[in-house]
């Protein structure tokens, strides 16, 4: 007669995986949008782009919780990244909808020819940098890739986000 209980740690992970998917299921969007992220940022990882590593996040360094929608008080949410020499520095704010404005910019300016690409997980959008470095955008809410696109040189990326 067979015991009721799991013979191996992967019997116990799927029956607590069933119970999960029944009593509290992942919602539509989030799974959504986590497997458009997973694509994109499969497709990252084939490229040769440089790392921009984070220096600071408002979100990370004090008490504010989240960032909100707008008129509840709460303003932009600054993240900064830095490599090979560069500095990326962004504001993340809530624009009209469910849209989310990128306001930033690089130094030193990268001069002619560059630009940033947010990806997000239903695509990308591509912004020139204008002669100081600076750039605005506003893209889907949810997770955001920021790519430094120099002319000369080989692009630079930051981890991923979520606003």
């Amino acid at each position: 007669m067979r015991s009721e209980r799991p013979d191996a740690p992967g019997e116990v992970l799927d029956i607590l995986a069933a119970a999960l998917r029944t009593t509290d299921p992942m919602p539509e969007r989030a799974r959504r949008d986590a497997l458009a992220a997973y694509q994109v940022g499969r497709r990252r990882a084939a490229t040769s782009a440089g790392r921009l590593r984070r220096l600071g996040d408002q979100l990370l360094a004090g008490p504010t919780p989240v960032l909100r929608r707008s008129g509840s008080g709460v303003g932009a949410r600054p993240v900064a990244f830095t490599g090979e020499g560069v500095t990326l520095s962004l504001d993340l704010d809530w624009a009209e909808g469910d849209l989310l404005r990128v306001v930033g910019f690089v130094t030193p300016s990268p001069g002619p020819g560059g630009g940033i690409r947010v990806l997000h997980p239903t695509g990308s959008v591509f912004v020139e940098l204008d002669r100081d470095g600076r750039f605005t955008t506003e893209v889907p809410a949810g997770p955001l890739q920021v790519m430094l696109v120099r002319r000369d040189d080989r692009p630079l990326s930051t981890d991923w986000l979520v606003r």
